[in-house]
């Protein structure tokens, strides 16, 4: 259609090149270069070039925004207990420091416990029970209806007691060794992916719960220990109007000793 008018009411374009004539609408001729012999309109060429600019610079925005999207359903909350014993941080990443995503692009509207403020800058003060933490729906990404749990707890007692996470992960000592136990609504998960860094460390060391919902970690070592687990259920179902196979809950206990 647009060529049909162009042809019904044309001008003739001549470059001073010499090249080939092109036709333009009266409407449209003003952008021709050589039209009514006027010179070379370099100031369009250089919005042109601008417009281009933004453009491109507003698609890799938009590249690096979806791929943080992409990626942060794999990624787990980490509330980490600062060494001075009053502090949680909050980071969404791979682990502690690793592969970090804005925490608050995609933690909007999380249910904080055991904080005596809301988290400032990802990070927030401890109440006085010494253990903290954040339980986040992030929705549905592939067939998966992501959920995030996130404990803090500032010694290994406070390790030990349950939360009310819908997911969670509590340590105690038998004999030396340091046993951790992964439930869901305050029931053991069997055969749940678990993970564990140790003090000083930064090897991650892969197990699956046993009956009980357990996995052994080994010696008490002094430092910060960094636990996660992934738990699995087939609950079909569907979330703002977006259908779901499974619910995957993604647990984490950073703890110090």
């Amino acid at each position: 259609m647009l060529d049909r008018q162009v042809d019904q009411r044309s001008l003739e374009c001549q470059a001073s090149s010499g090249g080939p004539s092109v036709h333009v609408s009266k409407r449209f001729s003003r952008y021709c270069p050589e039209t009514n012999n006027s010179k070379p309109d370099v100031r369009l060429r250089e919005a042109f070039r601008t417009v281009c600019s933004i453009a491109m610079k507003k698609l890799l925005i938009l590249a690096s925004l979806l791929g943080a999207f992409a990626t942060a359903q794999a990624h787990f909350i980490w509330a980490i207990p600062q060494p001075d014993g009053h502090t949680v941080k909050f980071e969404l990443a791979e682990s502690p420091g690793d592969s970090v995503v804005p925490y608050g692009q995609f933690v909007k509207s999380g249910q904080y416990f055991g904080l005596s403020a809301e988290p400032k800058d990802e990070a927030a003060p401890l109440r006085g029970t010494k253990s903290a933490g954040v339980h986040a729906l992030f929705g549905v990404h592939g067939s998966d209806l992501v959920h995030w749990s996130a404990k803090a707890a500032a010694n290994l007692r406070a390790a030990s007691e349950t939360t009310s996470l819908p997911a969670d992960i509590t340590v105690k000592t038998v004999k030396g060794l340091l046993i951790a136990r992964v439930t869901k609504n305050g029931r053991p998960t069997p055969d749940s992916l678990a993970t564990c860094i140790a003090p000083g460390s930064s090897k991650v060391h892969e197990f699956r719960t046993n009956a009980k919902g357990e996995f052994q970690l080994g010696k008490s070592t002094a430092g910060l220990w960094i636990l996660s687990a992934i738990i699995v259920e087939n609950t079909p179902g569907t979330y703002n109007g977006t259908p779901y196979k499974d619910r995957q809950d993604m647990a984490t206990l950073c703890f110090r000793i």
